[in-house]
């Protein structure tokens, strides 16, 4: 298939993806670890990932990322959120070549949350809210320069004595070089349902997310800078448009930029890794509104 009728392919994917997401009804939604980026490198880039993940963080990214490497991967990522709520991920992408495996787990918690039924001066004691996603992916090479990638999840709410547990579905396709250096990804994500967590289920975040990631043709100390954009919508009505770049210095460090738009959402971003041979670690730091302490994450990630 040639270079046109495969990029005319891609945008029907697209289409086709977001008439299906936009044709239910839009309110609001709840489950907001699936919404909480991962990764420190794409914090700091503003979660513009879309169309740049190729390593085990495209199983949250993009799963058909996934196809785009041919080295096997493992990331942690270890996230300190507000009034005491932490966030842990961790992907190993195990099978790489023609068929692309990945597990993925993404937990959230909140801990000593004190129970109480009236005023007093000491709880009856303490809780936690626990919110899980598991997750497995695959990814596969489907014509020239298009990968496509799926994701199954299964997902696990606790608060005090109530329970619940769901599914989700994710859909993600990647064309590399639409021209030299230029790649466009598009995920939908968080097709499922919840069971009933006491009495009402917790409707998922729906989003349709599209994206470009470009290695401009210039070198900077040796390298190609990388920009990056994704527009992101959700079935609450909301918009989001993430910006993105980074430039490796040298052989060991690379600076990363962002800034993420919408919802009344304002928030730069920025980070920096340090790579050594097959490792990198990185530190990603995100401004927030309202005189809030700054987001703050650390990743670690290798290839095998």
């Amino acid at each position: 298939m040639n270079h046109n009728k495969s990029y005319i392919f891609f945008v029907i994917i697209l289409f086709l993806f977001t008439t299906h997401v936009f044709s239910g009804d839009a309110g609001k939604n709840g489950f907001a670890l699936l919404k909480m980026e991962v990764d420190a490198r794409a914090a700091a880039m503003g979660g513009a990932y879309t169309a740049v993940a190729e390593d085990a963080s495209a199983a949250f990214w993009n799963p058909a990322g996934l196809a785009g490497s041919s080295a096997k991967s493992f990331i942690f990522m270890h996230y300190n959120w507000i009034a005491d709520l932490s966030q842990e991920f961790a992907s190993a992408h195990l099978l790489t070549g023609k068929h692309n495996i990945a597990f993925s787990a993404n937990l959230l918690t909140m801990k000593d949350i004190e129970i109480r039924d009236m005023a007093s001066d000491e709880p009856y004691g303490t809780t936690e809210w626990i919110v899980f996603s598991g997750m497995m992916s695959y990814a596969a090479y489907l014509i020239d320069d298009i990968a496509v990638g799926i994701n199954l999840k299964y997902l696990f709410e606790k608060l005090y004595l109530e329970k619940a547990s769901g599914w989700a579905v994710d859909f993600g396709a990647k064309k590399k070089n639409v021209i030299t250096g230029l790649d466009l990804g598009l995920t939908i994500q968080n097709i499922g349902q919840m069971s009933k967590l006491r009495k009402e289920s917790t409707p998922l975040p729906l989003m349709v997310t599209t994206g470009i990631g470009y290695n401009l043709p210039v070198e900077l100390l040796g390298k190609q800078p990388l920009i990056a954009a994704d527009v992101q919508y959700v079935n609450d009505e909301s918009v989001y448009y993430h910006i993105g770049s980074q430039i490796d210095l040298y052989k060991y460090v690379t600076l990363r930029l962002g800034w993420i738009v919408g919802d009344n959402k304002n928030q730069p971003t920025m980070g920096v890794g340090l790579n050594y041979s097959r490792f990198h670690f990185d530190y990603s730091y995100s401004m927030t509104q309202y005189d809030l302490d700054g987001n703050q994450r650390i990743s670690l990630g290798f290839q095998f």
